[in-house]
């Protein structure tokens, strides 16, 4: 994994330019959003290593969409720790935390 950019916007948590050993050819992107239950939705898209407009395209691969979770998820987790010290709104970041962490334990499961 080389580069990765945190960026809340909205209540759109990403995890972009993501790069997966399996697949130097693409950059992937994790997108997390709550939905109206106060669950976290998670998708995946990926773009062409070389595309700087960065279109992402939705990752229907299951396999690597687990290999780009698996990548980002506790990457996620530490940006989060530390931009909630900084914030102005810990308790939303706090929620994605806890989310995470709870995807994170499903995983190991």
């Amino acid at each position: 994994m080389e580069k990765v950019t945190l960026k809340v916007k909205q209540g759109i948590l990403s995890v972009e330019d993501i790069i997966i050993d399996s697949d130097a050819e693409h950059v992937y992107v994790l997108f997390a959003v709550f939905n109206t239950n106060a669950e976290v939705e998670w998708s995946v898209g990926f773009a062409a290593a070389d595309d700087m407009d960065r279109v992402y395209i939705s990752v229907t691969d299951k396999i690597i969409e687990e290999a780009v979770l698996t990548e980002a998820l506790p990457l996620l987790l530490n940006a989060l720790e530390i931009k909630t010290i900084h914030s102005d709104s810990p308790e939303e970041l706090t929620s994605y935390k806890n989310a995470i962490k709870r995807k994170i334990e499903k995983m190991d499961e």
